[in-house]
């Protein structure tokens, strides 16, 4: 009888201490989990001051946060499809289009065109495009400018209401010039036309600016 109620307690030791050691062995592989978790993600424990954001999120939010950083529209193959924004002097680029402020590669200012003189309208893009091509032409050596235009009707409940700009070259003509410098105009126009399709093609502009034409300055 002795015999036997050892050999009882003997098992039930031993199921016990199985039971503490599964026990055991399974607190310790989801720590270890943890662990892993928070070397793979960045995340510090509580008892190190807190949660700190993984350095994938910060990239992002970086990312996010340079938006409208200096993007280079050639050397960043990268951002190919997207539209590049100025960046300089991004608090007067800011200013609403009723302030009839105009859009330069280095920023915004007032319109700098001389009355008399003939430019070429590339045409009217949505403010974020014609911010992007600005930038996108002085990178490749032509100066552009963009002139807010202002809504055909306000009042009109179907009225475009968001900001729209017409693109023009920078430089102008004369009118007491302007047939003595066919030659140079033409040149500036298949530049312009040379750039647009690769505006269009790489950066998904709506235009490729084909259809710009010589517009009188008043």
């Amino acid at each position: 009888m002795v015999g036997s109620t050892a050999l009882w307690l003997a098992a039930a030791t031993a199921l016990l201490v199985v039971f503490v050691v599964w026990i055991a062995g399974n607190a310790y592989g989801r720590r270890q989990a943890e662990l892993q978790f928070e070397r793979n993600f960045g995340v510090t424990s509580v008892q190190d001051g807190g949660a700190t954001a993984a350095p994938g999120a910060n990239a992002a939010t970086g990312a996010q946060s340079s938006v409208r950083g200096v993007q280079d529209p050639l050397n960043s193959r990268s951002g190919a499809g997207s539209i590049p924004i100025p960046a300089t002097n991004t608090a007067n680029a800011a200013a609403p289009a009723e302030s009839g402020q105009v859009l330069t590669s280095r920023g915004s200012g007032p319109d700098p065109r001389l009355s008399g003189n003939n430019y070429l309208l590339l045409g009217t893009l949505s403010r974020d495009e014609a911010a992007g091509a600005i930038q996108f032409f002085a990178k490749n050596g032509v100066e552009t400018l963009g002139v807010p235009v202002e809504p055909v009707d306000r009042k009109s409940p179907r009225a475009n209401t968001s900001p729209r700009f017409q693109l023009f070259a920078a430089k102008g003509v004369a009118s007491s010039e302007f047939a003595a410098r066919q030659l140079e105009r033409d040149k500036l126009k298949q530049e312009i036309v040379r750039l647009g399709a690769i505006w269009k093609k790489d950066y998904k502009g709506s235009t490729t600016f084909s259809d710009a034409f010589w517009l009188k300055n008043d």
